[in-house]
């Protein structure tokens, strides 16, 4: 049984998708992306195109680094993180860093050959303020300081 087990399994093809990125330096990040603005998300709501559904986040601009923006943004990311789609959080500043690709044919997300700004992990994106497990997490480590013992 054993041996029949392994043998389907062996004709069975499965395709894994998982976000594998290659950090940029900041400086090459700059040149690269073509929308940098600090924002806070106002909305999220969901979008779909030819059977993509993409999560759709509207932000409030505050500061615009490159292009220029309206007072307000419209970016798209991937809703699972595995296909390195970015999680904003309502009513958080972020740091944004988006683009519209400039590839197209196979292996392009629709949204992308259709010119949509998206983000995604492999960006230099982030909150501006710490969260509150990193603030919880700074106070812990400056009260152990107090017991620390040298080696």
């Amino acid at each position: 049984k054993i041996i029949a087990l392994f043998i389907t399994l062996s004709w069975v093809s499965v395709d894994v998708f998982s976000c594998s990125c290659a950090r940029m330096s900041l400086p090459a990040a700059f040149e690269y992306y073509e929308f940098i603005f600090i924002g806070r998300v106002v909305k999220h709501d969901h979008a779909s195109w030819i059977d993509e559904n993409l999560d759709r986040f509207e932000f409030k601009v505050s500061h615009r680094f490159k292009e220029n923006l309206d007072s307000e943004a419209t970016v798209y990311s991937h809703p699972s993180t595995a296909s390195c789609g970015f999680k904003f959080e309502q009513s958080v500043e972020y740091l944004v860093f988006a683009n519209i690709p400039k590839q197209s044919g196979s292996g392009v997300a629709s949204h992308q050959q259709s010119g949509f700004p998206n983000v995604s992990l492999c960006s230099p994106t982030t909150p501006t303020s710490p969260s509150a497990a990193e603030l919880e997490r700074r106070k812990v480590m400056r009260y152990l300081e107090k017991f620390e013992l040298d080696i």
